[in-house]
């Protein structure tokens, strides 16, 4: 998102804590080597391959009292609270006289990466109104975990999600995921996993108040194409375990460019996309929303 160890860190379990709660109730860099240290995966091997490399002779051999293992030696923070990196993003817009029109975007998006898992973290929240009237208030917050299995392509992953939408037959929708996933490419520009869970989501605030058990079919691509470009997309369909034509699909994409290094600047350029296969009476099914959002990385 090196050498992998088969027990997953003791610190990195809270992604699947607020998986499990969700389920029980319903039932990058900041600076670096490399100008993409800032905000590309790319810099993460890197620098794990300098630390390696720093912790070896001259003749190759690894320094006495130094970690031996073949691949790159990452020391794992001490607390979850520590090691994350990521991106504050914002993005605004709008017109006035004879219209008038306002639109707000603003989100983030972490990561934590040590020697056994990988942990997201991401939120947005949009608003718009127009000639006064509000046409959109929509938030949902995201939090993921990737446990490791050794060298192995397959990982276990667990997602807890909550969201918000004003513009549903819904209030609040939460949800927990929790399954295998397999790592088809992963090398220094390009992964590409997918995966596959089975959970369960609830709505408040709507129609329909029952306990909906769900799988999930997932699949994350992420392309480095320079030192300050990359592309990332990532779908989920959500379809319900009693009815099959009972589904939900969300698919998000993007392309992130570095556009100052020196103060960490980083330009976002993406589009999501959701579709509910039954939204309720008199609700569309589709909502895509499309967005440029200027971002700070820490």
């Amino acid at each position: 998102m090196t050498d992998r160890p088969h027990a997953p860190h003791t610190n990195s379990f809270a992604p699947a804590v607020l998986a499990a709660l969700v389920m029980g109730v319903l039932a990058s860099e900041s600076s670096g080597q490399s100008v993409a240290a800032m905000s590309l995966r790319a810099a993460e091997k890197s620098r794990a391959a300098e630390r390696l490399q720093a912790n070896r002779s001259e003749d190759g051999a690894p320094v006495p009292g130094e970690p031996s293992d073949a691949g790159p030696d990452l020391s794992d923070p001490d607390s979850f609270w520590r090691g994350w990196e990521g991106t504050i993003l914002f993005g605004v817009n709008g017109s006035s006289g004879n219209s008038e029109a306002f639109n707000l975007r603003m989100g983030f998006s972490a990561r934590r990466i040590t020697r056994s898992t990988e942990t997201t973290a991401d939120g947005a929240y949009s608003w718009a109104t127009d000639n006064g009237a509000k046409t959109r208030s929509r938030g949902d917050l995201n939090l993921r975990n990737d446990w490791n299995l050794g060298e192995s392509p397959w990982f276990i992953y667990g997602v807890g999600k909550a969201e918000y939408d004003e513009f549903q037959d819904w209030r609040w929708r939460i949800s927990g995921i929790l399954g295998p996933g397999y790592t088809l490419i992963r090398d220094e520009k390009t992964t590409f996993k997918l995966r596959a869970g089975f959970g369960a989501s609830r709505e408040f605030g709507g129609s329909r108040a029952d306990v909906v058990p769900e799988l999930d079919l997932g699949a994350d691509f992420e392309r480095i194409i320079s030192e300050r470009q990359k592309i990332f997309a990532t779908h989920d369909t959500y379809p319900a375990v009693e009815d099959f034509s009972d589904y939900r699909m969300v698919t998000k994409a993007g392309w992130e460019i570095l556009v100052d290094p020196q103060v960490n600047l980083t330009l976002r350029i993406g589009i999501e996309h959701r579709y509910q296969s039954k939204p309720g009476e008199g609700f569309n099914s589709s909502d895509l929303d499309y967005f440029a959002m200027l971002g700070w990385t820490f």
